[in-house]
């Protein structure tokens, strides 16, 4: 009996396994490999066009900058917890791909996280204003009419307005966009650029620009506009999408002079104004989410994270204030009796508030406070992390962490 099973099974298998095919497979064997073939040309024809289109782009000097400044950001082995720059009369502190940027009257540093110096650029600006970006720095003349971009490695471009600047503003993407005072019926003008510094739109305006802000992939403009009609101010928010003449939206607010505005990266538009908080979203919504009545704004912080604000009480009854709202309008926290703040900085899920001689740092997860003395005379705070915090002074600035008393 076992013979003949044994035979059986030698007579039914084939002569050579390795040459079963299923026909299934070797279909989608196929179809995958033209599948890939295609993909292939696709990428070729993809890459040729792009050379075809920015062919003035492809240029020796680009790829040279190009490996530079991607060498500068990724192969630091400096490690520094103080970093000095030249003292000016005026500077602005900005965070610069997690590291530090600072704009004098005639200088520009740039330091990377680490605390290695990138960047000593000679400028002459009556009165600089540092922008951070994911892709490039930009620094303007308040009242001037200069204005330069830098990346991690040189000065890649500088110009001037035909008026002074009013307001600037930049995407990490690289576009940017810069207010400036007008004559006649148009009392200021928006020039947006694109990443290659090309002129894309240009505004005119019946009204004082306060503030601008550009999302994260460039491609929405928001001009925060206020003028006196009837006496007092009205304040408006115009969408502008890059390249489009006309606005996408137009939302009017309550009345009170604007201050600032900032995209959130959850598709809203953070207003501060003197009257309140408004959250914008990207089709025109508009949601109000603070009144401040009488009280004032003594300092304010607008970020990709939300908004906070510190106002200032009138009496013992009517202490000071703390609002913070998250990206997309929601109040997170709200209290009485603060300090006098004269700077807050959003770092993540922590705000930290300074005062003279003493920084404190709220923890928004479980709105936990703790405090830590410092030396007083400080110019700047800007958080990093939960953690960590950078404290810049006119000559020096320091990574500090936060070791609560």
């Amino acid at each position: 009996m076992k013979q003949t099973l044994l035979s059986r099974f030698r007579a039914s298998r084939p002569k050579d396994a390795g040459e079963v095919q299923n026909a299934y497979y070797e279909t989608a064997s196929n179809r995958f490999g033209i599948a890939q073939v295609l993909l292939y040309l696709s990428l070729l024809a993809f890459v040729v066009l792009s050379l075809i289109n920015n062919r003035d782009l492809v240029t020796y000097e680009n790829f040279y900058y190009f490996f530079k400044d991607l060498n500068a950001v990724n192969l630091d082995l400096y490690e520094a917890d103080t970093v000095s720059y030249p003292t000016d009369e005026v500077q602005s502190f900005t965070l610069y791909r997690k590291g530090l940027a600072v704009a004098g009257n005639n200088s520009v540093s740039i330091f990377t996280q680490s605390g290695r110096q990138l960047i000593s650029a000679s400028v002459s600006y009556r009165n600089p204003v540092a922008l951070g970006s994911g892709k490039y720095l930009l620094v303007y003349d308040l009242g001037g009419m200069g204005y330069s971009l830098y990346n991690s490695y040189s000065q890649i471009h500088s110009g001037t307005t035909d008026a002074p600047i009013t307001v600037g503003a930049i995407s990490p993407a690289g576009s940017f966009a810069l207010a400036t005072r007008s004559e006649g019926d148009a009392l200021s003008t928006v020039s947006l650029y694109n990443d290659r510094f090309t002129l894309v739109n240009r505004y005119k305006k019946s009204g004082y620009v306060m503030d601008l802000s550009i999302n994260d992939k460039g491609n929405l403009l928001a001009i925060l506009l206020s003028d006196v009609s009837g006496g007092a101010y009205e304040t408006k928010v115009f969408l502008y999408v890059p390249g489009e003449s006309n606005h996408k939206a137009l939302v009017t607010l309550a009345s009170g002079l604007g201050v600032c505005c900032r995209f959130t990266s959850s598709s809203y538009l953070a207003v501060l104004s003197e009257s309140g908080v408004d959250y914008v979203s990207y089709s025109g919504s508009l949601n109000h989410v603070a009144d401040f009545g009488t009280r004032k704004i003594l300092c304010a912080d607008a970020s990709s994270d939300g908004l906070a604000v510190c106002l200032a009480g009138d009496s013992k009854l009517n202490p000071n204030q703390l609002l913070v709202f998250d990206k997309s309008g929601r109040q997170l926290y709200k209290a009485s009796g603060m300090r006098a703040f004269t700077t807050l900085s959003r770092a993540g899920k922590c705000l930290y508030c300074l005062s003279e001689g003493l920084v404190e740092r709220l923890n928004l997860s479980g709105n936990k406070w703790d405090a830590m003395p410092l030396e007083a005379g400080q110019t700047a705070l800007l958080g990093l992390d939960g953690e960590e915090f950078l404290l810049c002074a006119p000559e020096k600035a320091k990574t500090i962490l936060f070791q609560p008393e």
